[in-house]
């Protein structure tokens, strides 16, 4: 009964985070990319433009029309299309198209989310550990931000989580249940894959490394508490080659004296692959293969050699389908895998393996306080009746971790599928800290529930304050609330916001020594409650920018002008304008390849100064080819602000035009 009761509790809180104001923000730019596309799965009539097409378009059959994305009028590669799927079914469910819907499988995958890590934690940790765990889960700021914004980040995150459950549950299991959670576990990776491409095969590492630290706990069955365990002591000298492998890498990567692939005549993505495979799955293959570990390995194949068909049949019909229409799918799958993970191409950076960190600190908020017990509670050995569900979610982590932070191509949202086995980590540590005691005491539970009261006690005087001084109109606030780009009913909310958490938090406090269940419930709602309220007035946050800018585009194609765009049209401009915006780079590239470099130019050029005129959208700090196309800023731009879109008008038509060369390439690219 009393695991019914944590399931629900887990799912109130969960949906209460999510779902309320879930529509009220408008869209940024690559939520509107996903909104875009699935409306057009939906819209008959929308289909590719062909004339800004490299090639003819294949024809606008009903299963040409679900299985090829487009945005804008262009074929949108660059992603899997689950994430389509799922908008567009809730859209032909009957809900209307807009920001809610394109936000709710991503609200209700977090939701799922959350159900899932409790359902393992409950397998693998004290059961009130995993209920807060799960609830840390659903309060942490990595959920709420990825939970309700319509990109693909948080359906990849379930089916990478839940894969590792199912996992979890064949490795434990015998007979016909461990065969089928094996070829669960591929289902789910398949489900992933369809989600983003490739990405969640990176789960490989965590689950063979688990099968080896299996294989040294049984060879330490009869072992007692007080001798030394060999198999800690192999975790963490893989731990360690791991680290050091993921600061090899980068240094290797970094460093152009040190990329031994150079003389060899190698490229840099080649190179970087085999460092990666040596330095990162050397130290994993000494773990699982050196001690035996591959005993752990063979019970499994049966179901996962199946497991492999069923999820590349899940994936790969697509993949091929694309293909044979569109050439180029081989060349985006090399620019958005390969050249993203190796450095490659567009994807050249200077992030260090620490990027992720300052990710985790954003995205695991407001639970810090809890890692150092998340890390060690694994490898301490009075936590050994529990080690076994320990070490798994601590080599969940640090394999994601190592992995993508070996990648080049680094985005702060890629570090999320590790986030659930984090808060389980931290929802251990937690437990312990607050009921247990058997490594902290019950004098440090009070100082780390009295610190974040503090905190936020302090951060609401603060907001107050700032508030009021808005009030009086003292002009240094006033100034520096500009610079923020907030007026005071944003300083309003923002103390509704901290004074939730910070009454939460302060009576957590003040009850923790007499009633520390009800204490601990009101500490980990109170991030919850902070969420809540942002959410439901999320639409005072929202940036009206673009809402202007596609106003404007609409207004001059209602008066019978033409818009384009100076590259890829900003999608939320698209998206909130319902126009069909062509690339002016584009279109110069394809008459060029048809009619060669001068007539293309001339055919162009005439296209573009054409009557009706031509209005291009861009922003300022990429406007320079613009000049010598005689178009000028239709209106002044601030330099604090000038990310924004920007309408240029025509002048006169030049008598000569610049060939407009693209930085990213030819292939849609996505951040």
């Amino acid at each position: 009964m009393k695991a019914k009761w944590h399931y629900l509790l887990v799912f109130l809180v969960a949906a209460a985070v999510q779902l309320p104001g879930l529509g009220r923000r408008s869209m940024e730019e690559h939520e509107a990319f996903v909104a875009i596309t699935a409306n057009n799965m939906v819209t008959p009539q929308a289909w590719l433009d062909a004339e800004n097409l490299s090639a003819p378009p294949p024809p606008n059959t009903a299963l040409n029309h679900w299985m090829v994305p487009v945005m804008n009028g262009q074929p949108r590669l660059v992603k899997t299309p689950l994430q389509y799927w799922l908008v567009a079914g809730l859209q032909k469910l009957g809900l209307p198209a807009g920001a809610f819907t394109t936000r709710l499988p991503s609200a209700l995958a977090a939701i799922a989310l959350c159900l899932i890590m409790l359902a393992l934690g409950r397998q693998m940790l004290p059961p009130g550990a995993a209920l807060i765990g799960a609830i840390m889960l659903a309060g942490c700021s990595g959920l709420v931000i990825w939970g309700r914004n319509g990109r693909p980040e948080m359906n990849l995150a379930l089916w990478m989580s839940a894969s590792m459950l199912c996992f979890w549950r064949g490795v434990h299991a015998a007979g016909w249940r461990r065969h089928t959670w094996i070829l669960a576990t591929f289902v789910c990776l398949g489900l992933a894959n369809l989600t983003k491409e490739l990405f969640p095969l990176i789960m490989a590492w965590p689950m063979l490394a688990y099968l080896g630290w299996r294989q040294d706990v049984c060879a330490e069955a009869d072992l007692r508490d007080d001798q030394p365990s060999l198999a800690r002591h192999r975790l963490i000298m893989l731990l360690i080659a791991a680290i050091i492998g993921l600061l090899l890498t980068f240094a290797i990567v970094t460093f152009p004296h040190l990329r031994w692939w150079t003389p060899m005549g190698l490229s840099q993505s080649r190179g970087t692959q085999i460092t990666m495979v040596l330095l990162l799955g050397g130290p994993l293959a000494w773990y699982v293969l050196g001690h035996g570990g591959w005993r752990q390995l063979l019970p499994l194949l049966p179901a996962g050699i199946v497991g492999i068909v069923v999820m590349l049949a899940m994936v790969a019909p697509w993949f091929v389908f694309i293909a044979h229409i569109f050439p180029q799918m081989g060349s985006v799958i090399d620019q958005q895998v390969t050249q993203r993970a190796a450095g490659a191409g567009k994807w050249q950076t200077d992030s260090t393996p620490a990027f992720y960190l300052l990710a985790l600190l954003t995205l695991g908020a407001p639970w810090m306080a809890f890692w150092i017990g998340a890390f060690a509670t694994p490898l301490m050995n009075r936590f050994r009746p529990w080690r076994n569900g320990l070490v798994f979610l601590l080599l969940w982590v640090v394999g994601l971790f190592v992995i993508m932070g070996a990648m080049a191509g680094k985005r702060d949202h890629y570090i999320l599928p590790l986030l659930p086995a984090l808060c389980m980590l931290c929802g251990f540590a937690a437990w312990e800290l607050f009921f247990e005691h058997r490594w902290l005491s019950a004098r440090m539970a009070k100082i780390t529930a009295g610190g974040h009261a503090l905190v936020l006690a302090m951060a609401t005087v603060a907001v107050g304050t700032f508030a009021g001084l808005l009030a009086l109109k003292v002009h240094a606030a006033a100034k520096l609330a500009e610079k923020m780009h907030m007026d005071q009913p944003h300083m309003l909310h923002m103390l509704v916001i901290t004074a939730a958490a910070a009454v939460l938090l302060v009576a957590a406090y003040i009850l923790l020594k007499r009633r520390p269940r009800l204490a601990v419930g009101l500490f980990l709602l109170a991030p919850a409650a902070a969420f809540i309220v942002f959410g439901l007035g999320g639409r005072m946050w929202s940036d009206a920018a673009h809402r202007e800018a596609a106003e404007e585009a609409s207004r001059l194609v209602a008066q019978g002008n033409r818009v384009g765009s100076l590259g890829k049209a900003q999608g939320s401009v698209v998206y909130y304008s319902q126009l069909e915006i062509p690339d002016i780079r584009q279109r110069q590239r394809l008459m060029i390849q048809q009619l060669g470099e001068e007539k293309g130019l001339q055919a162009w050029r005439q296209w573009l100064y054409a009557q009706p005129p031509m209005y291009i959208l861009c922003t300022p700090n990429e406007a320079g080819p613009l000049k010598g196309l005689n178009y000028v800023s239709t209106e002044t731009v601030k330099h604090g602000n000038n990310e924004r879109t920007v309408i240029y008008a025509p002048t006169t038509m030049p008598t000569t035009v610049p060939v407009l060369r693209s930085a990213g390439g030819d292939a849609d690219m996505e951040e």
